[in-house]
């Protein structure tokens, strides 16, 4: 059985750059020094429809409530990023949550959308208006603040959608084997279209992403090691062996 803590749970943010934009296309950014989470579901009300028939009383699911999703961060003065859509920051993660409330002061136009993400690469989406408020301390405390939310629409989760996350494996054609020089080798994974991304190494050369058949040339032997990646998750790493 493989459990996992809770090392490695992040607080994420995305926004449109276009309005045609699909979600599929977003670049996610971590806001740093989460510290705590709260529940991420809410209780859904049972609905009474028993009639005067029924011998037992007879409920239906009703609206869900989340109430107000609060995380808790430890302030953290050194932040320094530059975002999709071209905005640099530096400064606290305290003055990023702050100006995330209004995310078109960071050049979002089109809003944002939130997620946390787990380590095994389960997601809980969401959007909704935030509030960042320092929380009281006393002496030799460290300083922390909240982020609230006010939400605007349900949580989803990937964990009930089947390899939704996970990258497949990557696959070459040709496979291996002896090819003619300058032939080109094809790789493709499953699971990789939209966040996702293969990336490659030819001849033990730095990797890089994948775009288009690889084209392999020179007298001898020649290797092309490549791994899939979506959503911070990375498959198993294969090698394909080659000899011109």
């Amino acid at each position: 059985m493989a459990k996992i803590l809770t090392k490695g749970v992040s607080l994420q943010f995305a926004g449109k750059l276009t309005e045609s934009m699909a979600d599929s296309e977003l670049t996610w950014v971590t806001l740093p020094g989460l510290q705590n989470f709260p529940d991420l579901g809410g209780d859904i009300d049972n609905v009474d429809v028993t009639t005067l028939a029924d011998s037992n009383y007879q409920y239906i699911k009703g609206l869900q409530d989340y109430g107000e999703l609060e995380f808790t961060y430890v302030y953290d003065t050194a932040i320094s990023l530059t975002l999709p859509t071209g905005a640099s920051f530096a400064g606290s993660n305290f003055k990023l949550a702050k100006i995330l409330e209004n995310p078109i002061n960071l050049g979002y136009s089109y809003g944002i959308q939130w997620r946390v993400l787990f380590p095994d690469g389960t997601t809980f989406g969401f959007t909704g208006e935030t509030t960042a408020t320092p929380v009281g301390a006393g002496v030799n405390d460290a300083i922390q603040f909240t982020l609230a939310f006010a939400l605007s629409s349900d949580i989803s989760t990937s964990a009930g959608v089947w390899n939704d996350y996970t990258p497949g494996e990557v696959v070459a054609v040709p496979a291996g084997g002896k090819i003619t020089d300058g032939s080109t080798v094809a790789l493709s994974a499953k699971n990789v279209s939209g966040s996702g991304a293969i990336y490659y190494s030819l001849d033990g050369a730095d990797y890089e992403k994948y775009s288009a058949a690889i084209a392999v040339s020179g007298a001898g032997a020649h290797t092309i090691v490549a791994f899939a990646t979506r959503n911070g998750i990375n498959s198993a790493t294969n090698t394909f062996a080659y000899s011109i």
